[in-house]
């Protein structure tokens, strides 16, 4: 479903039910159109149930939690969840005055041990054999447990036959929260949370982790959270951890000591690009530790959190403080160099870049790590980097040229280039460095800048590009044609 279809069958929904409360039609739609938005309006801040209501049958299932629960949404999704599972294992049918002879114990002992075996072997679908297999285990009666699965597959929507003989539960989320719970309660498995926090860059347990995190007490949360903060860095650790610490309950959240390590470990761990796991937290907490941690990630996979904050937040970059410990760069490792580059060459006054310009060797460093196996030449691609994201508006240009002095030179001398310095490059050329009034330069300056442009131009015909289309090798070459024209009227 999209939102609109999304908001469409929600009203219907809710008109349906007052219908069948013998309500009149001109009501019931009225009514139900009313109803409808407010359950839609309910869930726009929760990104988990969005994602939810794009699938038919758990916008039916949400309804029925919202009709059930007294007209709201829990907001803890945990809580969502564990009422959407045995709503449909149990509950709603016997408030219907629908009975069947299994226990909602029964029916959840078995399936949280199918959805765990499942999540464990990272599998959606599982063949009917297996999955009687394990009921037959958990109940210790093969005829009850044959019973139990026909009483699943054609009564509860939880747990469905996709196809002959193949079961897949109705939604991967509610698998993932049975999973959370067999850990919670205990499994044949004999998985426990220390594997979790173990494998958790495996993207299985990502969710699972996190429903965990809002089932069990709060002694096991804060231990599974502790040994998350000691885990060395992987991709996912930083978004793992930021949704463990959210989804523990209210006791953790009170605890000030314990979320100025998790925000600490968050910050200099690996930038998760996609969940901005800073921006969970107040920006008057991060604005201190990013400040303070920019530039100290301890591995090469990616640049840190702290550091893809501040760079969407350059107001609040301290550059006396980075260049200082720019200063120090060789004994720092080149992810480290990267990022205090990047942000000093973006953020940094023309003075600062004119200094920075005159540190021996910084620019011709070699294999600075930015991004998954991205190995750059030499910092001096970083440093460009940095000044594509300049706002030339606010420089008086010297800075600027202090560093393309030393930078076009290095990339005329590379032979190869990763393709992503460009790709901000023909908007650096054509529209920043354009917006610059090139009329206070001297004519010495417009002639050797000139010249380093149409060297640069032309390197980039031959230079290999990597990962990148021929489109932006093109619109680089363009623009710094263009350039040079610019600099020669």
């Amino acid at each position: 479903f999209n939102e609109s279809q999304i908001l469409e069958y929600t009203c219907h929904w809710c008109t349906a039910v007052r219908l069948a409360r013998n309500e009149s039609d001109a009501e019931a739609r009225r009514e139900g159109e009313n109803d409808g938005k407010t359950i839609v309006d309910g869930f726009q801040d929760h990104p988990y149930i969005r994602d939810l209501a794009r699938n038919p049958l758990m916008l039916s299932a949400i309804c029925l939690v919202n009709y059930f629960e007294g007209g709201r949404l829990p907001e803890d999704r945990a809580l969502l969840y564990q009422l959407c599972v045995e709503g449909l294992l149990h509950n709603w049918d016997q408030r219907r005055g629908i009975y069947s002879e299994f226990s909602l114990d029964e029916k959840l002992r078995t399936c949280r041990e199918v959805a765990l075996a499942m999540q464990s072997q990272d599998l959606a679908e599982w063949d009917a054999e297996q999955v009687l297999e394990i009921f037959t285990q958990v109940l210790d009666d093969a005829e009850r447990a044959a019973k139990l699965l026909e009483h699943i597959r054609y009564r509860t929507g939880l747990l469905l036959e996709r196809r002959s003989n193949v079961f897949g539960f109705a939604h991967l989320t509610f698998q993932e929260y049975l999973a959370a719970r067999a850990i919670h309660e205990g499994n044949r498995l004999e998985i426990k949370p220390t594997q979790l926090v173990q494998e958790h860059d495996d993207g299985r347990w990502k969710e699972v982790i996190a429903l965990y995190s809002g089932l069990a007490i709060t002694p096991a949360v804060r231990d599974l959270i502790e040994q998350l903060i000691t885990q060395s860095d992987t991709k996912s650790l930083g978004e793992v951890l930021t949704e463990a610490y959210f989804s523990a309950g209210f006791e953790l959240a009170q605890d000030k000591e314990l979320r100025q390590r998790v925000l600490e470990r968050v910050a200099i761990a690996p930038v998760s690009w996609e969940a901005e796991t800073l921006n969970r937290f107040p920006i008057e907490e991060v604005v201190p530790i990013a400040k303070a941690l920019v530039g100290t990630i301890q591995s090469s996979i990616l640049m840190s959190e702290s550091y893809f904050w501040l760079l969407n937040h350059p107001e609040l970059v301290e550059v006396t403080s980075l260049f200082k410990r720019l200063q120090a760069w060789q004994s720092m490792t080149p992810t480290q160099v990267t990022e205090l580059i990047v942000l000093l060459h973006k953020c940094a006054p023309d003075e600062m870049l004119i200094e920075i310009a005159k540190i021996p060797n910084l620019y011709h460093s070699v294999e600075s790590i930015l991004g998954d196996e991205k190995i750059y030449h030499s910092q001096a691609e970083t440093a460009l980097i940095g000044l594509t994201f300049r706002d030339l508006t606010q420089s008086s240009s010297e800075g600027l040229k202090a560093s393309l002095r030393l930078i076009i030179p290095i990339l005329l001398n590379t032979n190869s280039l990763y393709g992503e310095i460009l790709l901000e490059f023909p908007d650096f050329t054509q529209k920043k460095i354009s917006e610059i009034s090139i009329s206070s330069w001297n004519l010495d300056d417009k002639q050797e800048f000139a010249s380093l442009a149409r060297q640069l131009a032309d390197h980039l015909k031959t230079v290999e590009l990597i990962e990148e289309p021929i489109e932006v090798r093109e619109a680089s070459i363009a623009a710094l044609s263009d350039w040079a024209d610019l600099l020669e009227g």
